[in-house]
């Protein structure tokens, strides 16, 4: 859909040995979904729904720079290092990026709070919006992991509400209304009409 301008990735030091295995390819083809998932919902075009009813990523119009900095490894997991992640961070800015979007991160730790925060100030700096995943470590204490523990930047995150008595959204698309609920391990089977 000539969305995507530009795609680069930075391959560890051992992904012969992931090409090798399997769980990997050496370019900058998303193997494991999460990307291309991140992608639509940021910049995926319009299309019909149901009856007649459209939908479409955040941005519809925007254009696509695709930056592979974290690989699938033998463990079903996904690893990189923090100099892959700033060079592929660097490029983005370089490239001209309007916004950036990081949807990976780690734990909460002081030494990645002070690293991150003035790289992300630096691309702040630059005029570049910076949107980084607060991770998937809640609830309780030192939830928010990093990089999007920095000040600098947006820390994205999702919370649940039910424990003040909102127990759910309504998403609205076109004429439609949706109940949205927080997630759980069981699929909300009921008619949202």
């Amino acid at each position: 859909n000539k969305k995507l301008i530009v795609a680069r990735y930075y391959p560890p030091s051992d992904i012969a040995q992931r090409v090798a295995d399997g769980v990997e390819v050496a370019s900058p083809q998303d193997i494991d979904g999460h990307g291309t998932h991140v992608a639509g919902t940021a910049v995926g075009n319009w299309f019909f729904y149901g009856a007649g009813e459209q939908l479409s990523g955040v941005a519809p119009g925007a254009y696509l720079m695709a930056y592979k900095a974290l690989f699938t490894d033998s463990e079903g997991g996904s690893s990189g290092s923090d100099s892959m992640l700033i060079s592929a961070l660097e490029d983005a800015v370089n490239d001209g990026a309007d916004v950036i979007n990081n949807s990976w991160g780690g734990g909460a730790s002081l030494g990645a709070y002070r690293f991150y925060n003035e790289v992300f100030s630096q691309i702040e700096a630059a005029g570049v919006v910076l949107a980084t995943s607060a991770g998937n470590s809640g609830p309780g204490s030192s939830t928010v992991g990093c990089p999007a523990c920095a000040e600098s930047g947006l820390a994205v995150a999702s919370s649940n509400t039910q424990a003040q008595n909102y127990p759910a959204s309504i998403v609205s698309m076109g004429n439609l209304e949706f109940v949205a609920l927080p997630g759980s391990s069981s699929p909300d089977t009921g008619d949202p009409e």
